[in-house]
């Protein structure tokens, strides 16, 4: 069963995407598998 993280905020500037990466680099080292996708709006 695949699982989802979310990141978010209403703020600019609130270190979301340097998260993101450093969260699925920890992800892709511990499981093998991990899927980065950065949108924004």
């Amino acid at each position: 069963m695949s699982k989802s993280i979310a990141i978010t905020s209403g703020k600019g500037g609130a270190g979301k995407t340097s998260l993101a990466i450093n969260l699925a680099l920890r992800l892709n080292e511990k499981r093998g598998k991990a899927i980065f996708l950065d949108a924004d709006f």
